[in-house]
């Protein structure tokens, strides 16, 4: 595949393909429905070999914000979750073989001190479904352990 294919697929799968779904949705999309993208901070910030999928995800991030206007007079939602690497079929593809080893690094980068579970980021899906959420529209949540905010070390010389 070349390069340009390469990018017109990432865009066309991360990027546009969520205008469709929610289109295809909007039968179902009722008051109090919620649809939840998945998207990373590749979509933020530069992360290497990542651009062609972190362009696409930008993109989703944008067209989200447009869609949460559309969706929010009729009481349905739409908000991303952007979670930390998870070891994924899509990261090996993305990755190779060097996958679990930048799963283990991050994990090990993180201020946190741990890497993201599953639970950690499906169960803010299912709060962001819930009625307690009704309120939150269009935003993208992280959820890394405080990744993204660019600590080098854990701990600090204030505590």
């Amino acid at each position: 595949m070349t390069l340009a294919a390469s990018y017109r697929r990432a865009i066309s799968t991360n990027g546009t393909s969520p205008l469709f779904l929610v289109q295809a949705a909007l039968p179902l999309l009722l008051c109090g429905s919620s649809v939840t993208y998945l998207t990373s901070r590749g979509g933020r910030i530069v992360v290497p070999k990542y651009a062609a999928v972190g362009v696409a995800k930008a993109l989703a991030e944008s067209l989200m914000c447009y869609l949460a206007v559309e969706l929010a007079p009729s009481g349905a939602r739409i908000n991303a979750v952007a979670q930390a690497i998870v070891e994924t079929d899509a990261v090996r593809t993305l990755i190779g073989a060097a996958a679990a080893g930048l799963v283990r690094a991050a994990a090990s980068h993180n201020p946190s001190g741990r890497g993201v579970t599953d639970a950690d980021y499906t169960n803010l899906v299912r709060w962001l479904a819930s009625p307690e959420a009704e309120f939150i529209q269009g935003q993208v949540i992280f959820v890394n352990g405080g990744a993204n905010l660019s600590a080098s070390a854990r701990g600090s010389a204030l505590f």
